[in-house]
Formats: structure tokens, C-alpha cells, sequence
């Protein structure tokens, strides 16, 4: 037996653990540390009470002094705090002075900088999106160029960061940047004066018509500007003759409370309940709907899966248990926590758990963490493989206490929202060289330079975004490239799985370039043609009685 062939035996236990792998990666970049906050800012001022902290203070001074190495007693706190907050719940945690501006940023909405994403690949520091209406394409920075220096400084070719380069190119709005750029082809670098102005960073992701009656928003997080947002989206579709409305949420692992429950008022026909909030130190909180609303009247279908979480999982319960429309998918991650987020000294901060939110009909989803955070997350890989595994719904009910919505249904809480409809995960050993192209970050590497080289002849052919979408696919010339940078990056070819899954790794393959030379929603809108779980949800929707709101 060769080697080749134990790699292929090997796959189906491989590519059933990849769910795990996606886990740990989204845990990793901060998916389900996007927090659930009553407000979108709302900084309070830590109150410190001297007469309960002489053990805390002696225990810093005693380690201070007699410690075998040198520890200063501002580490020492810092140490402190995050076991502290560590040994309470998984969502409650320290926030450095950058983690904490991070944080804002992303609920905030914008970002001062000149409007591109980068890549580092090896020591080389390369554009990889400029944003439709930034200062950077206006100036005429496009995807593939090789950023050299900032203000002169170094940052390819050098032990630099992408986040020590990023900070050299944030900078309060109305200011000016001189970037030295190496273009493909091109023998003498080229620089450009930049001004930096406040970019928006869009929540929602996508929104269009799925058909003549259907149509369909994706929201990626939910921020200061999502419910502004989500008006303006809602309004265009009706005016494209929008009856019917699909809105996915999977994948969205939270964020500000606020606008998620402003979002579900305008869903909502009269004065429903959206969730209350309940703590040891705060009492009952509830939230309600006001009459009327954007969208009322039509069918709704919410998608969510095993990665949406908190506020996405207000939006859920509310819709299902208020009985306005249907859930479609997997069961949610489970986080029924609130946070407030209180100011420290130099600008870091304290993310600690205040209270916990429950759906309309009284449903904590929160999933246990009474044993810990290891166990919390393995709880969360636990059930995603069984649910992966699950031919119906109640084969995954973990809690059979029942909850019932308006209209008399049941429903479940013990650790997530369930669908009213499953969407069951289906993967087999095929399908594992597709996820190690996308998990490998191949498509990132190999469209970027793909770009990068034909960026000239790719936009005479395809000048606008609807040529692009109606015409372009990636030719086998480009499409060896791909096979070639995987097996760089240690994936071997899988003749089976290209076969088998030709067409999604195109399909991805595509969506990358079309986000590198039009940005905006591209990537989305090419992924989600062929999308078969909002195919499913569709067919759902459709088989709905038209949505008539009680009187």
C-alpha cells in the first residue's frame, strides 16, 4: 500500500475532524469572544473599594519581594485579574489597551485608516483589498502591490508584523501617508500620498434577491451601524419587489445588543417581547417591540449554525419564539451572557458578565461552564460532531424541558437555539482537500497573486462587477496555479476530491478574485449562488403560510 493511498484511508477520519479544527480556528481569532453588550459602548468606571483588597495587596508585595525572578506588581495584577476573570465565567476577560480599541472598533463600526486590507506573506507585506470608496483606490492603490515602506519606514523584507504595519498606517482622519509600492511588471517603485478618513466597515455583508418575491441579508456582526444598515437593505428589496425576506445569521458570533433588538422591533407587528435580562446585581430588564415595523407582514426565515452566537441568538429566539418566522439550519453556539465592559487605567478595560439574557418564553441558552472553559469548548466540539452525525432534531435535544412560543409550539433551551428546520452538515472524505485549500489560506495566496499579474487584462475584459459575476471562471491555467500553491504549502493533490467538489473550489476560487478587483460584496456574491443550505432555507420559507400578523 503506498503512501498516497494511507493518506486517503486516512481522510475520512480526518475530514470528520475538521469540524474540530474549525472550531478551534474561530475560537482562536476571537469568534465567540465578540461580546453581547448592553449598550454599544457604554464604558463604566471601575470602583475600587480599598478595605477588601489588604490580602490581594500583600499577596503582590510578598510575591514582589521574595519571588524567585523579577516580576513588577503591575504584571503581577494583570495576572491576577485575567485568573480572576478566567475562573468566572469563558466570556468574562481582560482587555488590553489595544484589545480594547480593537473591540470599539469593531462595534463602532468604522476605522480612520485609508481603506485597504493586507497580507504578510513570508517578510512581504501585500495589498490584498482596497476598499470601493476609500482613499486608497481613489489614489489608485489596487490589489497585488507590495507595500515597501510607510513615511519612509521599512515594512517589507524586515521582522515586522501585519499588526505593527497596520499601525503605521491607521492614523487620525485628515492626515496624510506616503507609501512606497512595488507593482508587478513595474521596475522603479511608485509612492502615494494618501489622506486618512473614516472608513465604514459594512455588518451587513450581502444583500440581494434570491428571486422575484425573495429576498435575501447576510449580517456578518452586529455593530453600532447595523440597524441603519439593515433599514436601508430592507427598503431596497422592497422596492425590488422584496415579499419575503431570508436573513442569515450563521456564522455571526455577536456583538452589540442594542442594535440586534433594535433590528427585531421592525420585525415584530405589535408590543412583543424581544428577551429580558436577569443578574444577581441587576434586576429583570425586559426588552419589547413597538407597533409596526419595516417588515411585518411577509414570510421570514432566519439561517443561523453551530458558529452563531449571542446577540445572533437574541435575533433567533425572538423571531421563533414570538412565532414571526422560521429557523433554518443547526443549533447555535449556546451563549446566554451579557457583558459590560468597565474602563481601567491606561486605557485597558474589564469585560465582566452581568447578567443573563433569556428568549420571550423564558429560555436560558446558555450552555454550562460550570466545569470550566476547557471543558465549555470541548462541550462545543462534542456537539458539533454529534450534530453533524444527527438525522433529525430531537436526536441532538439535550434538554427536554419544554418552552412554548406565542402560538403554543415547544421549544428547547439546554445550550443554543434549535432550528424549527435542520440543515444537517453533511461531509465526507472528498470533501477534505477543498477545506484544506480554504483552511491553508491557498485561495488567499494564489488569487492574490494571480491578480497581482493579470490585474491589467482582467479588468479590460471584466471593466465592471455584473461582467464579472455573468461571465468570468477561472481557467485551467489558473486553476493549476491553485493546485501548485497547495502543494507548496504541504497539501497533496487529491485527483477524488477536485473531481468531486470541482465546482465549489471554482466557485471560491472565483469569489477571491472578484473581492480583490471590485471589493464591496463580491465575495458573497459569487459564494452564495451556489449555496445549497440557502436553497434548502428557501424551499422552507416558500412552504410557509403567508405570515399574517395576530390582530
Amino acid at each position: 500500500m503506498t503512501e498516497d493511498n494511507n493518506d486517503n484511508k486516512n481522510n475520512g477520519q480526518q475530514s470528520k475532524g475538521y469540524a474540530v479544527l474549525s472550531v478551534v480556528m474561530l475560537i482562536a481569532i476571537g469568534l465567540f469572544a465578540g461580546m453581547l453588550i448592553g449598550g454599544i459602548r457604554g464604558l463604566k468606571t471601575l470602583r475600587t473599594d480599598t478595605g477588601r483588597n489588604n490580602d490581594v495587596e500583600q499577596a503582590i508585595k510578598t510575591i514582589e519581594r521574595y519571588y524567585v525572578d523579577n516580576i513588577d506588581s503591575d504584571s503581577l495584577a494583570r495576572i491576577m485579574i485575567e485568573s480572576t476573570l478566567a475562573a468566572l465565567d469563558p466570556h468574562s476577560r481582560y482587555l488590553t489597551a489595544e484589545a480594547a480599541a480593537v473591540e470599539e472598533e469593531q462595534i463602532r463600526g468604522n476605522f480612520e485608516g485609508i481603506g485597504i486590507s493586507l497580507h504578510k506573506r513570508n517578510d512581504t507585506i501585500f495589498v490584498v483589498n482596497v476598499f470601493e470608496d476609500g482613499p486608497a483606490r481613489h489614489v489608485g492603490i489596487r490589489s497585488g502591490d507590495k507595500i515597501l515602506a510607510v513615511d519612509g519606514v521599512a515594512v517589507s523584507g524586515v521582522e515586522m508584523s501585519q499588526n505593527d504595519v497596520i499601525k503605521h498606517i491607521r492614523g487620525p482622519h485628515h492626515t496624510m501617508i506616503d507609501l512606497t509600492i512595488q507593482r508587478y511588471g513595474e521596475k522603479n517603485p511608485r509612492h502615494f500620498k494618501v489622506e486618512r478618513d473614516i472608513i465604514d466597515n459594512p455588518s451587513i455583508v450581502l444583500s440581494a434577491m434570491l428571486d422575484n418575491e425573495v429576498g435575501y441579508i447576510r449580517i456578518n456582526l452586529f455593530s453600532a451601524t447595523t440597524y441603519q444598515e439593515f433599514c436601508k437593505a430592507v427598503a431596497s428589496l422592497k422596492m425590488a419587489g422584496m415579499k419575503d425576506l431570508i436573513l442569515d445569521l450563521r456564522d455571526n458570533g455577536g456583538g452589540a445588543l442594542y442594535p440586534a433588538t433594535q433590528l427585531i422591533d421592525e420585525l415584530l407587528p405589535g408590543t412583543e417581547t424581544i428577551m429580558y435580562t436577569e443578574g444577581a446585581h441587576q434586576r429583570r430588564q425586559e426588552v419589547r417591540s413597538h407597533r409596526g415595523g419595516l417588515f411585518v407582514e411577509g414570510r421570514l426565515a432566519v439561517m443561523i449554525n453551530e458558529f452563531s452566537a449571542s446577540a445572533s441568538e437574541v435575533v433567533s429566539g425572538a423571531i421563533q419564539d414570538n412565532d414571526r418566522g422560521i429557523i433554518v439550519g443547526r443549533r447555535s453556539f449556546g451563549k446566554g451572557l451579557v457583558q459590560h465592559e468597565y474602563a481601567m487605567p491606561n486605557n485597558a478595560a474589564i469585560l465582566l458578565t452581568v447578567a443573563h439574557y433569556f428568549t420571550p418564553s423564558g429560555r436560558c441558552i446558555q450552555r454550562s461552564y460550570d466545569d470550566g472553559a476547557d471543558q465549555y469548548y470541548a462541550s462545543f466540539v462534542g456537539q458539533v460532531l454529534a450534530d453533524y452525525e444527527a438525522d433529525s432534531l430531537y436526536a441532538i435535544v439535550n434538554d427536554s424541558t419544554p418552552y412554548y412560543t406565542s402560538r403554543g409550539r415547544v421549544v428547547y433551551g439546554g445550550g443554543g437555539i434549535f432550528p424549527d428546520y435542520l440543515v444537517r452538515a453533511h461531509y465526507d472524505s472528498s470533501n477534505y482537500y477543498a477545506y484544506q485549500l480554504q483552511s491553508r489560506y491557498v485561495y488567499d495566496d494564489v488569487s492574490a497573486a494571480y491578480v497581482a499579474t493579470h490585474y491589467d487584462e482582467l479588468m479590460k475584459q471584466y471593466p465592471n462587477r455584473d461582467l464579472f459575476l455573468k461571465n468570468y471562471s477561472p481557467n485551467q491555467g489558473y486553476i493549476d496555479m491553485m493546485i501548485a500553491e497547495a502543494k507548496r504549502k504541504g497539501v497533496a493533490y487529491d485527483a477524488a476530491g477536485m473531481k468531486a467538489h470541482r465546482e465549489e473550489i471554482v466557485r471560491r476560487l472565483k469569489a477571491f478574485t472578484g473581492s480583490l478587483l471590485y471589493s464591496g460584496d463580491t465575495f458573497y456574491r459569487v459564494i452564495f449562488q451556489g449555496d445549497s443550505e440557502i436553497k434548502e432555507c428557501q424551499r422552507h420559507l416558500k412552504a410557509q403560510p403567508r405570515y399574517v400578523p395576530a390582530k
